[in-house]
Formats: C-alpha cells, sequence, structure tokens
C-alpha cells in the first residue's frame, strides 16, 4: 500500500505566495552636533523601503520563555533576506510598530529572514 504524501512546508519555511503582508521598514540614525562646547544628539527616522511579509503572533508559553532572556517579544515575522537589518531598524505595519529584537536568516539557503519583534505604542 502506498500513501500519497503531500507537500508540507516547514512552519519557519514561508514560502512567498505567504508573504502577503506589506511592511514599512524603518531605520533610526544618531548624529553627534558639535558646536562649540555643547554636544547634542539628533535622531533621524528614514523609510527604507516597504516589503512583502508574513505575521504571525506568539503565544503563550513562547511569550514566556522570551520575558526570561529580558526581551518582550509579541511576534514574528518574515521577509525576504536582505543584509541591511540591525536591532536599529522597526516596522509599521496596519498602523502599528514593531520594534526588532532578534533576527536570523530561516536557512542556509537565506531566502527568508525571521524577525522577532515586540509591539510598542505609537506616541502621538
Amino acid at each position: 500500500m502506498v500513501l500519497e504524501q503531500r507537500y508540507q512546508p516547514n512552519r519557519n519555511n514561508p514560502t512567498a505566495g505567504e508573504l502577503r503582508e506589506r511592511f514599512k521598514l524603518y531605520k533610526r540614525a544618531e548624529t553627534l552636533d558639535a558646536t562649540g562646547r555643547n554636544f547634542k544628539t539628533t535622531e533621524k527616522f528614514t523609510l527604507v523601503d516597504e516589503v512583502a511579509g508574513k505575521v504571525a503572533p506568539i503565544k503563550g508559553l513562547v511569550r514566556i520563555d522570551t520575558k526570561q532572556i529580558g526581551q518582550q517579544v509579541t511576534h514574528r515575522m518574515w521577509i525576504r533576506y536582505r543584509t541591511d537589518i540591525t536591532d536599529r531598524n522597526w516596522i509599521v505595519w496596519d498602523g502599528r510598530r514593531f520594534n526588532i529584537r532578534d533576527f536570523q536568516p530561516v536557512n542556509e539557503r537565506k531566502r527568508f529572514l525571521e524577525l522577532l519583534v515586540e509591539e510598542v505604542e505609537l506616541t502621538q
């Protein structure tokens, strides 16, 4: 008896068709203004790109584990692999802001990047 096996994508390996959400990727840069004896830092916020992605909330036990290591991770996001992502980037999706806490390639092929993010409230 032969059993038909259907392709079941790994939960951590999204397909290109699953990247249905639109994310705005921002970065923060600080510059040092040195005029005379005054030293000030100025923050500049720049839209880097709009990217397609997938988002999933992190549920109870995983969230508890992330709190134990000092991170407040609330969601997982997947985007196409990029080399310019740092923890100084954040994502705006559906009017909500997410700070990037950790990121890693999904596998050795580096087709996708998994982001562990924290949702933060936008200040008006």
